[in-house]
């Protein structure tokens, strides 16, 4: 089992967010919104709608996202939207308040594996654990921890 923070994640999400609220929204996002992470790792809005972002990620590809949860629902291939179905569903799955759960189980073959490769399935986990103080390259930030595991299973 893999347990992983995310809250720096949160802090590019929350950072003009303090305080103990009981119910965060997803934040609003805008074309041309960019974040830079380390290990040369971006994110830019490309695209939006009236319910959905269009996020490149370089790399990674370009996924569509809800607005109201940030959650992804299609990746694009080929100039065409295909359903998400893999890991980081539902990543941060706003509105976020202290002791959200939430699960997803995908599948997947490893890369360059043929049709005749069983699949390895996982089941991620996620929960709103509370708040913390943080310091970063940024700045100082009060953020909410998010405590994420992944794990393999057998169907």
């Amino acid at each position: 089992m893999r347990k992983a923070i995310l809250s720096g994640m949160v802090i590019l999400f929350l950072c003009g967010m303090v305080g103990a609220q009981d119910r965060i929204e997803a934040p609003v996002w805008n074309v041309g919104d960019k974040w830079v992470f380390t290990r040369n790792f971006i994110m830019e809005v490309t695209g939006t709608d009236e319910n959905t972002y269009t996020l490149k990620f370089s790399p990674g590809g370009v996924f569509i996202h809800d607005k109201s949860t940030l959650n992804r629902l299609y990746y694009v291939e080929d100039d065409r939207r295909k359903i998400f179905k893999g890991h980081r569903k539902r990543g941060l799955n706003f509105p976020l308040f202290l002791g959200k759960i939430w699960e997803d189980k995908f599948s997947s073959r490893p890369a360059g594996s043929t049709i005749a490769t069983p699949e390895n399935y996982y089941l991620e986990t996620s929960k709103v654990v509370g708040w913390e103080d943080i310091k970063v390259e940024a700045g100082n930030f009060r953020a909410l921890k998010i405590e994420y595991n992944h794990l393999s299973y057998l169907s």
